[in-house]
């Protein structure tokens, strides 16, 4: 949970130094040298990444920007080992599913009869399903398994429902399990 935190700080970081390294000179023109207690080099190049950042949002809200991201994703992103498994969690936590995307989730009839919440990853020609049992409390970590069609029960609800379950150790998770099948 700290990693990706401290890659992200380290990716900014390292981003304005760069950007200072560029601008540094004419931030050196300017008449004063700190802005409530930051270096003025620093504000400005925080400043010229958030505009770098709104520019990059807004030319992806375009046609154009649509077709770069989609030809990125799907041509250099997807061939990256487990990125589209991740980008569809991210989404699905998020509440933010598309049709047709990964993420079903389900409850899974386990050996000695107990129940699982899961996500259905894959569903097969023969009808049975390629299945994602979540770890508590940490819903991105878990196991794949393969399941017979019989043991799996589809849920009408968003994966994010599922997801804040796990992330609550269980807490709603009731209410998941006695919701009527299909």
């Amino acid at each position: 949970m700290v990693l990706p935190i401290v890659i992200v700080i380290m990716l900014i970081m390292e981003a304005v130094d760069l950007v200072i390294a560029v601008f540094g000179p004419i931030t050196e023109l300017l008449p004063i040298d700190e802005i409530g207690g930051i270096e003025i080099a620093t504000a400005v190049a925080l400043l010229i990444l958030l505009l770098i950042c709104f520019l990059i949002g807004l030319a992806m809200k375009m046609p154009i920007g649509v077709r770069v991201g989609c030809w990125l994703n799907n041509t250099v992103l997807s061939r990256i080992p487990g990125y589209t498994m991740v980008k569809e969690l991210t989404q699905g936590f998020s509440g933010d599913v598309s049709e047709g995307s990964l993420l079903q989730p389900a409850v899974v009839t386990m050996p000695l009869e107990s129940l699982v919440l899961a996500f259905i990853v894959e569903e097969h020609s023969n009808g049975d399903f390629t299945i994602f049992i979540p770890a508590v409390p940490t819903p991105n970590i878990g196991r794949i398994e393969y399941v017979q069609a019989e043991r799996v029960r589809k849920l009408d609800v968003p994966p994010s429902t599922v997801a804040n379950s796990i992330m609550q150790w269980g807490v709603g998770a009731g209410a998941l399990f006695q919701r009527s099948p299909d």
